[in-house]
């Protein structure tokens, strides 16, 4: 019984350390992934203002709106990351209509800029489900 009681308590002394260190980085993982969402966020309320402003006959007159509709719903953050995903949605909507109010060259570039750096964000996003997959998305595919 003793030897049990031992066995396992040199156990527990190796596998805590280990199971704090698996903590800390899901923590990581969690929090880098939070700031991502909202960054994707922000990102599509950029876009949906250059798609606006510079594509304004399309078909698809809210088609970054719809998509951070989809994020958010695929996703289904907690009511605090939802509120912050929203926030920077409109957020950086207005900021972008603030500073380009006609499609210039400018403002292409901005877009083209933005959207650049969306696929980093949407690669970083759908890093664990390629995981999973065993898929390896690049951006470079499409």
């Amino acid at each position: 019984m003793r030897k049990t009681v031992l066995t396992l308590l040199a156990a527990l002394t190796v596998a805590l350390p280990l199971s704090a260190t698996a903590q800390s980085e899901t923590t990581s993982a969690w929090q880098q992934r939070s700031t991502d969402l909202v960054t994707m966020s922000r990102l599509l309320g950029n876009l949906h203002h250059f798609h606006q402003l510079c594509y304004p006959g399309d078909w698809r007159p809210d088609l970054y709106r719809d998509r951070m509709k989809e994020m958010v719903s695929l996703e289904d953050p907690y009511e605090t990351l939802k509120d912050d995903m929203i926030d920077g949605f409109n957020e950086a909507y207005r900021q972008t209509s603030a500073s380009y109010a006609q499609c210039t060259a400018a403002a292409v570039e901005a877009m083209r800029q933005t959207a650049s750096n969306g696929d980093v964000v949407a690669g970083r996003l759908a890093a664990p489900y390629r995981q999973v997959s065993g898929y390896d998305y690049d951006a470079g595919d499409y």
